[in-house]
């Protein structure tokens, strides 16, 4: 029985996708809407509020921050032969050995120059028509929105339901065990995801005051990737401080302050975040 499960749900995956989203949707609002309605606000309506105001949120960074994103990522794509071109032509000034043409090292720059040269302009236009693919445009802002809308309104009549298929012998050792994961699972959840918002925000800002290009892209994919720890700061680091290298070669005032921004990041995630 369990493998004949597991092999329709298999064979169901791309239809049950929406509504597994869906379900984590609603677990992730239905404390937000619960606090609402302890207010006197019946559910209906704090559902009503609560994905008005998710759906705002979701339509002004589609509206507003995806297209630069999308923007400052394929203009990073096409001028990637040649930030590489630069950096190991400064290299080369100072580290002349280094980049012998005899060397290993220099051919595989040359081979990786040459392939980018010639494939950048096609992956830049292709990357985000199969990325559109990822998610169903129709099932992503018409199925998506409508079941959590239905899952938020009866959340507690399901769990209820739920809840009677348990012997009776075993709710309070059941309802123990769930309600700690609840608690723990859902605190986690909305911890990370204000960490990683948090840190987007403030890489964005400070490379923006720092006036490097394409910061929009570095500190959204530093925030967002610093769910892993050290890694996303390193990644993001290394990340802006190649841009920075490139952009600011005879400034290094501003090379080191894009390495204190990252720096200072993680500093504060590990000690206050």
């Amino acid at each position: 029985f369990f493998v004949v499960s597991l092999s329709i749900l298999w064979v169901l995956s791309e239809v049950l996708r929406p509504f597994i989203l869906s379900m984590i949707l609603a677990y992730c609002l239905n404390p937000i809407v619960n606090k609402i309605e302890r207010l006197g606000i019946a559910r209906f309506i704090a559902v009503m509020a609560v994905m008005f105001i998710s759906a705002s949120f979701v339509m002004l960074c589609l509206a507003w921050v995806l297209p630069r994103i999308i923007s400052q990522i394929q203009s990073l794509i096409l001028i990637f032969p040649d930030l590489t071109a630069a950096l190991f032509s400064k290299i080369n000034g100072y580290f002349p050995e280094v980049l012998n043409e005899d060397t290993i090292s220099n051919q595989g720059v040359l081979f990786l120059k040459s392939q980018m040269g010639q494939k950048g302009v096609s992956v830049a236009k292709e990357l985000f028509s199969y990325s559109l693919a990822v998610f169903d445009i129709l099932v992503l802002f018409v199925v998506v929105p409508i079941v959590t809308f239905y899952l938020l309104v009866d959340w507690n009549k399901l769990l209820k339901g739920i809840s009677s298929l348990v012997p009776k012998n075993s709710k309070v050792q059941v309802f123990g065990a769930v309600a700690e994961i609840d608690q723990v699972l859902s605190s986690f959840l909305r911890g990370q995801l204000m960490i990683c918002t948090l840190l987007a925000l403030f890489y964005t800002l400070g490379l923006l005051l720092v006036e490097l290009e394409y910061a929009i892209v570095i500190g959204c994919f530093a925030g967002f990737i610093s769910f892993i720890p050290f890694v996303g700061a390193i990644l993001g680091a290394v990340f802006a401080l190649w841009v920075a290298t490139f952009q600011f070669w005879n400034e290094p005032l501003f090379i080191g302050s894009v390495l204190f921004l990252f720096l200072l990041g993680q500093f504060l995630e590990s000690n206050f975040l």
